[in-house]
C-alpha cells in the first residue's frame, strides 16, 4: 500500500494490522481464541494437555503455576511468545529425561505455525517405561491433538504509523 497525502501542518495516525510470521514468508502466525484441552492413554500413562492464549512470559508462568497438579508425576510446559522471529519461548521437562517433554511441545506448537500459546502437559505415570523416543512422540501428539480441539485464528500485531506532513511537501509512504 502506498500513500501520497498532501495537507498543511496535520498530523496523522494510520492504524493497520501486520501479519507477521518466524519466516517472513506468505505463511500466516496462527494462535488460538481460547483454551482447549485433550488426553491420551499410552502403556497406562494418562497424558493431559492444556492450551491456552497468552500475551506475556508472566501469563504463561501463572497459567502453568494454577493448573499444574502437585498429585500428578510429571508438570511438562512450553510457551511461545511474539509476533515475529526471534520468539520468547521455555519449555520444561519436569523429572522427565532431558528433552523429551518440553521440547516435544514446543515442537507441535511450532510446527503448527503458532505463537502467543502456552501449553501444560500433565502425565501420571502408569507403572511402565516408555523409552525416550515414544515418550517425546507421546509428548507431541498430544499436545497436537490438543491444537487441533482450539479454534484458530491469524495472529496480528496492531502497529501505529505515523505521518508528519510539512507544509505543501508530498510525502510517500510505503506499507
Amino acid at each position: 500500500m502506498v500513500l501520497h497525502l498532501e495537507k498543511r501542518n496535520i498530523f496523522f495516525v494510520i492504524k493497520r494490522s501486520f501479519i507477521h510470521n518466524h519466516t517472513n514468508s506468505l505463511q500466516n502466525l496462527f494462535t488460538i481464541v481460547e483454551s482447549s484441552q485433550a488426553q491420551i492413554e499410552v502403556k497406562k500413562s494418562i497424558f493431559w494437555a492444556f492450551v491456552w492464549p497468552v500475551k506475556t512470559e508472566e501469563e504463561a508462568n501463572e497459567l502453568i503455576r494454577l493448573n499444574k497438579n502437585l498429585k500428578a508425576t510429571h508438570n511438562c510446559f512450553s510457551y511461545r511468545i511474539g509476533y515475529k522471529s526471534p520468539f520468547i519461548s521455555h519449555s520444561f521437562d519436569d523429572g522427565e529425561p532431558r528433552g523429551s517433554a518440553g521440547k516435544p511441545i514446543l515442537n507441535a506448537i511450532q510446527s503448527e505455525n503458532m505463537s502467543n500459546i502456552c501449553c501444560l502437559v500433565i502425565r501420571k505415570y502408569g507403572g511402565t517405561n516408555l523409552g525416550i523416543g515414544p515418550l517425546s512422540r507421546t509428548y507431541e501428539t498430544v499436545t497436537k491433538l490438543c491444537l487441533q480441539n482450539a479454534n484458530k485464528i491469524i495472529l496480528q500485531s496492531e502497529k501505529e504509523i505515523k505521518i508528519i506532513l510539512f507544509d505543501r511537501q508530498y510525502i510517500g509512504l510505503e506499507i
